[in-house]
């Protein structure tokens, strides 16, 4: 993990370092039909974010709901 837990509308979400990029894990699910807790990790890799512009697609879709037009 290398960023502190940030809560995000009730979502504790935290950004770890994996060995192709990063990944975005959500610490507040709950698994189908179970009461107990689950991380669900989103793997993205480093080419995809920074090479094929996900990562700024995704941070101006992240500023247009901030501004209520999404």
């Amino acid at each position: 993990m290398i960023s502190d837990y940030v809560d995000v509308s009730g979502e504790m979400l935290t950004v770890g370092r994996t060995t192709e990029g990063y990944a975005l894990t959500n610490w507040s699910r709950c698994k189908h039909g179970n009461k107990s807790f689950a991380p669900i990790d989103l793997a993205l890799d480093s080419h995809f974010l920074f090479e094929q512009g996900f990562l700024q697609r995704w941070q101006s879709l992240g500023e247009r709901y901030k501004q209520g037009s999404l």
